[in-house]
């Protein structure tokens, strides 16, 4: 269903990519009880925020996978939110 709505992109690559969010979901889950998670966790997070954006980016840009209007208009609004959320961390942990 999610395969469809962005287009060309194969099923079993949107399994693969659900599963690692569930993981990264459930590593972020528990840094995050931690009072303090420390510098290197919140770039961490960070960092793989960055790269979810530039992926995102990049397919649209080059039509990999996501190849129908709304497919590329979620991806994009989805990149913005995760790019936002990342570069509040990295602010963060910056100061």
């Amino acid at each position: 269903m999610i395969a469809a709505f962005l287009g060309a992109t194969p099923p079993n690559l949107v399994l693969g990519v659900g599963i690692v969010l569930i993981l990264n979901g459930l590593h972020l889950g528990y840094v995050s009880r931690h009072d303090d998670p420390g510098r290197i966790q919140v770039l961490y997070f960070s960092a793989g925020d960055a790269a979810w954006v530039l992926i995102s980016l990049t397919l649209v840009v080059t039509g990999t996978f996501v190849t129908t209007a709304p497919g590329i208009v979620l991806t994009l609004l989805v990149a913005v939110g995760v790019g936002v959320l990342g570069l509040l961390q990295f602010l963060k942990v910056r100061h």
